[in-house]
This record gives C-alpha cells, structure tokens and sequence, in this order.
C-alpha cells in the first residue's frame, strides 16, 4: 500500500530541489521503463549530496525505517510521453525494495493530468497527482508507470525517485 507524505521538504530544501530540476540540471533524453525504445527525460543525482544524504535522511526519518540508497535520479515527461507499466524490482525472496517519489513541482492542476498510477493489487489501483512537495513511497515490485501530462500543460513533469532497498 502506497504511503503518502504531503510537506516533504522545507521551503528552503524544496527550493533547492526545485531549482535544481528545473533551472540547472543536467537532462538527456534516456530515460526508460519497461521497453528502451520509450524514452524520457532523465537526471541522474546520485553525485548530489543533498539528494543522497539530506534528502535520503528525511526519506528514513519520514518512513520510520532503515533503507539503503540504491540509487537517485530525476524522471521527466512533456505531452506524449507515458511511461511503461513496469515493476522497479522483481519480487526478491531475501529483501525488500521500496520506491519513493517526490514531487517537485510549484503547482498543479488535474486537468493536466500526469499521475503516477500504481496498480497496488488485482483491481486495487493508486492514482497520484504530482502535488507539490509530496512524496509516495509504494513497494517496487508493485507495477505502476507515469502518465504524461495533458495538450494543456507546457513544461516537464518531473519526480525525483528513490530506489530503497530495506535494511
């Protein structure tokens, strides 16, 4: 079941993020996830410190839990650009994997859609709006994707994602 944290951040940390995916990151377009041939937009952040210690930290204390950082990035998509229904991990017997997504965006508006989706059983699906400053942490073996925002919404939609694996 997908865990939902609304005012991840402080101000002064959410403008640091902010500022990083939309005025001065470093986005190619090779994002993928399920089928390579699907691309995004995609920011490694795994040299960040903020990202993989401030940030994780936060991730930790928010969860109440103990997790190791596998690895960071940003995911971004413009009009036209769905995800794949995809697993981040297939189910491991000896550990288990969370995903954590956060949201980094100012504003937005549900007519321009891109939700993440994450179908967490048969039947049982999680529609989450990207709403500023909130962080959704969901197991990874669960299948989700991203959906692309909508005609009407002109910039990236962007998640910073955490891949966690439980200690």
């Amino acid at each position: 079941m997908a865990i939902i944290y609304d005012n991840v951040l402080s101000k002064e940390e959410w403008e640091y993020v902010y500022n990083k995916i939309y005025n001065g990151g470093n986005w190619s377009f090779t994002g993928f996830s399920d089928d390579s041939s699907k691309l995004f937009w995609f920011m490694n952040l795994n040299e960040d410190k903020f990202f993989t210690d401030i940030f994780f930290n936060k991730i930790q204390n928010l969860s109440n839990a103990n997790f190791i950082l596998d690895r960071v990035y940003a995911n971004g998509q413009t009009f036209g650009l769905s995800g794949e229904l995809h697993r981040d991990v297939e189910s491991d017997k000896k550990n288990r994997y969370f995903t954590f997504l956060y949201y980094p965006c100012k504003e937005w508006h549900v007519s321009w859609n891109g939700q993440t989706i994450i179908i967490e059983k048969e039947n049982e699906v999680n529609c989450q709006y990207p709403t500023p400053n909130r962080g959704v942490l969901f197991d990874s073996t669960d299948l989700h994707y991203a959906e692309a925002p909508s005609r009407s919404f002109f910039g990236l939609r962007t998640t910073v994602a955490f891949k966690l694996t439980l200690q």
